[in-house]
């Protein structure tokens, strides 16, 4: 069994160490792990260190918050080389611009009516890069702001279940009300930059993605999509199968694990078809580059 989206405490939103990672997945058997951290590789040179010390093979990964169009796209790269100059160089731009993007959400946070800074946004943070999660637990630091329409369907009812997915998804992005235009990163320079560093761009949790932009971005240069994940159930993971087949793109499956906390339904390693070849494939295609 492998899983090839896995987010650590490098993430903002999650819950685990790179260590504790490797001690569940080796008790639960899995053969080929890596890191999907937000727009981070600060995990990746512990992954690296512990995969001989476990005997848990490990694939160099990040996930990036990239858009078409106005539509939010997580995009996966695989296989990079850390000691890389250019890919620290990127990864110095990309943390530069997503502070200046949490900066413009909690300014139009404030202009929604409610009382927020980027000092707590940052704190809730601990240093990383603010999440949806960040934002969330920020804001409901404020009595003031837990009965605003923004915030309390996500403390109390149906969505606090899953809180921090759905604020993300609602609020954040997608024209949602705290969508700020231009946040995420353009997916076809990213695709570009992916291959420039010898990584291997794969979509993340397509779900709905629309085959035409699928097409832009195999035309981009995407090579796989992760068909199987905790978002695609039986029918969706089928039909990005035969899509991926139809494309000739590489089929992936990662978990999305973050911790119980922000994803209390998602398992490490709990996902249907996640099978050793498709990373012995993703193997071969980042060889290949």
């Amino acid at each position: 069994m492998i899983d090839l989206h896995i987010h650590t405490t490098a993430s903002a939103d999650a819950h685990h160490p790179p260590r504790e990672i490797f001690a569940m997945s080796r008790d639960l058997e899995l053969r080929c792990i890596a890191f999907a951290d937000h727009n981070t590789i600060d995990s990746v040179p512990e992954g690296l260190a512990l995969r001989s010390e476990f005997g848990v093979d490990f694939i160099t990964g990040v996930e990036l918050n990239t858009d078409l169009d106005g539509r939010d796209i997580h995009l996966l790269g695989y296989g990079f080389d850390p000691g890389n100059p250019a890919l620290h160089e990127w990864f110095g731009e990309i943390r530069a611009r997503f502070r200046k993007v949490a900066v413009r959400r909690v300014a139009r946070f404030v202009a929604l009516g409610l009382r927020l800074t980027i000092e707590q946004v940052e704190r809730r943070a601990h240093g990383k890069l603010p999440t949806g999660s960040s934002f969330l637990d920020a804001l409901a630091e404020d009595a003031g702001n837990r009965e605003h329409p923004l915030v309390r369907p996500y403390l109390q009812g149906p969505k606090a279940e899953n809180p921090y997915v759905n604020f993300y998804f609602d609020t954040m992005c997608n024209g949602g009300p705290a969508d700020v235009g231009e946040a995420a990163l353009p997916v076809i320079d990213c695709l570009a930059r992916l291959r420039a560093i010898k990584a291997a761009p794969v979509v993340a949790h397509p779900r709905d993605l629309a085959e035409a932009d699928l097409r832009v971005m195999v035309d981009a240069g995407l090579m796989g999509v992760e068909a199987f994940c905790s978002y695609h159930d039986a029918a969706s993971a089928r039909r990005w199968r035969d899509l991926a087949a139809r494309y000739g793109l590489l089929v992936t499956a990662g978990s999305d694990f973050h911790g119980v906390r922000t994803k209390a339904t998602v398992r490490l390693g709990g996902i249907d078809g996640n099978d050793d070849a498709l990373a012995q494939r993703l193997r071969e295609a980042i060889a290949a580059l």
